[in-house]
């Protein structure tokens, strides 16, 4: 989308040529960013860099490293140490694993090999990519909407309570989130070979990322033809296949993960329904007479998927209570639900109860936003990606972290929600003005 001379509503106009033809660049000398561009990118990083800091130095940053978190710390140690990918969850020794895809271990590992294995690091790591992911969102808004979009959206993911806790801890979501800005910057600019490699990458970075490559592959096919669709998909394939490979060998089936089966019994096993809600089967005393099948992790994960999929087909209204609690904590409707997972998740539970504020704002203006700009291609794929994870969590976990996905979107909708306001102020301002002129000439 160019930039709309004033008066203008392209915020609700079809996006006829976004695919069709290269984006305009923002106006600008030679074609680049402008300086007002660079300064107010940098003032929008600053900002997110120094709230992460203070939430790092004031907040959890001296917290231990446990549940997922620590689970990831420790593959990228053993990567970094030559011990391969494995770790000692959720068996009783260490062996290989595919219990978190291997993306996020694989990119720590690569600094761990260089400065050593700390948390400390790994969270600066974190912070880095989150701060990246408000350079390259507010850079993909400003070519594609305008300089008050761009700077708006950035303002929002650089306040945003649930991206700033995710960017300080060490779990997958910073580095998934650049990978999906990539993705779409990608798209937009029909650079598919690239968009291939980057929906490759982030399958391999977050687990639940499979299924995008449909969403992806229908919008583009309707948007652009089956050519780039081949492409897409082919590269990401590649990229995915030696993991699959890798997992064939080492565990005996081509599989993604192994957390599959462990989510199927932690929410709809016989004993997650008895308890109504999430269990953990590596704790979980029903699960006691089994724990020589935890042995293996691949006959664990087959056996807590038959768990839970056997269970929910003799009772399929139960999947209806858990979408409505996942939608509750979801949406924070009721905040105390998430009091548990938040702490597993490092978060500082003070923090989160006074910034809730931000999130129900961002959530209502970036609806709005969102929905105004339907049909322009970047207000799209953002919410797609967005509404698509957040369907998948849906139905199995929906703890804040994994939000951030639906946040990322939510910050893009206020960019254009401000984008709207700022043009239709111009376009009153503007008819003011030829009314003004015509009074004039009249006289």
């Amino acid at each position: 989308m160019r930039d709309a001379a004033p008066g203008s509503d392209s915020l609700l106009e079809p996006p006829s040529s976004e695919l069709d033809e290269p984006s305009a660049p923002p106006r600008s000398v030679s074609g680049h960013f402008s300086q007002r561009d660079l300064v107010t990118l940098g003032a929008v990083v600053l900002l997110g860099l120094l709230l992460r800091l203070a939430y790092l130095i004031f907040g959890t940053g001296k917290l231990a490293l446990t549940s997922d978190a620590g689970q990831y710390f420790e593959i990228a140690k053993n990567l970094a140490t030559g011990h391969g990918f494995s770790m000692q969850y959720p068996g009783l020794a260490v062996h290989e694993t595919a219990f978190r895809p291997p993306g996020y271990p694989l990119f720590l590992s690569a600094f761990f090999s260089i400065f050593g294995a700390s948390a400390g690091l790994a969270r600066g790591l974190n912070l880095v990519l989150g701060l990246c992911v408000i350079g390259l969102t507010f850079l993909v808004v400003r070519r594609h909407v305008g300089y008050v979009a761009a700077t708006a959206a950035g303002l929002a993911l650089a306040v945003m309570p649930n991206l700033i806790a995710n960017d300080t801890y060490v779990l997958d979501e910073p580095l998934a989130l650049v990978l999906i800005v990539g993705l779409i910057w990608t798209l937009l600019a029909k650079r598919w070979w690239i968009s291939g490699g980057l929906l490759g990458l982030l399958i391999l970075t977050r687990p639940s990322a499979q299924a995008l490559v449909v969403v992806i592959a229908v919008w583009l096919f309707f948007r652009a033809g089956w050519r780039p669709v081949l492409k897409v998909v082919l590269v990401a394939a590649v990229l995915v296949s030696p993991w699959l490979v890798r997992n064939w060998v080492q565990l005996g089936e081509p599989i993604m993960v192994t957390s599959n089966g462990y989510n199927w019994a932690a929410i709809y096993s016989p004993t997650a329904q008895h308890a109504g809600g999430f269990i953990d089967p590596s704790l979980n005393k029903a699960y006691n007479k089994d724990r020589l099948i935890q042995l293996n992790e691949l006959d664990w994960s087959n056996f807590l998927q038959s768990q839970g999929i056997h269970a929910l087909e003799h009772h399929p209204a139960y999947v209806l209570h858990i979408v409505k609690g996942n939608l509750n904590t979801f949406f924070e409707i009721t905040p105390s639900r998430n009091v548990a997972p938040e702490r597993l998740d490092g978060r500082d539970i003070n923090v989160v109860q006074d910034t809730m504020f931000v999130f129900y704002l961002e959530l209502a203006v970036g609806l709005v936003g969102l929905a105004l700009a339907w049909r322009t291609q970047i207000a799209q794929l953002f919410f797609l990606q967005g509404a698509y994870f957040a369907v998948v969590s849906y139905a199995f976990i929906a703890v804040p972290r994994l939000r951030a996905p639906f946040d990322l979107a939510l910050g893009v909708g206020v960019g254009l929600s401000a984008e709207a306001l700022s043009r239709r102020r111009a376009q009153r301002r503007g008819q003011r003005e030829v009314d003004a002129t015509q009074v004039t000439l009249a006289g």
